[in-house]
């Protein structure tokens, strides 16, 4: 089965149940243990072994996979949130709005909105993302946060993109917003060694 987790909009390509970023995770099969008990002791090859040889080797490639280093050439910054960062965020200020309070449901509500195959549907993730990422305190954490989830996934170099204008509701200057979002990248640099790039995009509030 499959699961998620929103960095909402690292689209949200960030955030897992167990508190990650929005991703989708992979869950070993629930029928392991009952078919291991039916194989016990028969030298028996049944299907559960082989679908547990099988988990394993898709384990050992995910390692392997996160054991590269990578290049990210367009990330979202604000389309990875993780659901608890954003539901903190969302208390700190007074932002009302998050379909859930759960980190849990948070992250299937942002999972399912992003395979729903509709770019409107997909897009009420980000105006979440982007009304909990109004204060420099907010856009510099989640920056932060992207850098290590970064490190987290073998990425060497990241590119993130966003627009400033989508974080100036809160009457910060655009020059304001880019400012704490390269602290937030700086400090995620100088822990974790991930190098980036960043892109200011143009943006019409009405377009969402």
């Amino acid at each position: 089965g499959s699961g998620a987790e929103l960095k909402y909009p690292r689209p949200v390509n960030r955030l897992d149940q167990s508190g990650g970023a929005i991703r989708a995770v992979t869950e070993p099969p629930l029928c392991l243990s009952a078919w291991n008990n039916v194989a016990a002791g028969s030298g028996v090859p049944l299907a559960g072994e082989i679908e547990d040889r099988h988990w394993t080797n898709m384990k050992l490639a995910d390692t392997f996979i996160r054991s590269l280093p990578k290049v990210l050439l367009h990330d979202h910054l604000d389309g990875g949130l993780r659901p608890q960062t954003a539901i903190e965020l969302a208390r700190d200020q007074h932002y009302k709005a998050l379909p859930t309070t759960d980190a849990g449901e948070l992250a299937e509500w942002f999972h399912r909105g992003a395979q729903r195959g509709s770019l409107p549907v997909y897009l009420e993730g980000f105006a979440h993302t982007c009304g909990v990422m109004q204060t420099e305190e907010s856009l510099e954490r989640v920056a932060y946060e992207m850098m290590e989830e970064m490190h987290e996934d073998g990425v060497v170099y990241v590119e993130t993109r966003f627009a400033p204008v989508f974080h100036t509701a809160g009457k910060l200057h655009w020059d304001e917003v880019v400012s704490a979002v390269l602290k937030g990248l700086e400090r995620g640099k100088k822990d974790f060694g991930v190098e980036y790039g960043l892109i200011s995009c143009e943006g019409d509030l009405s377009e969402q």
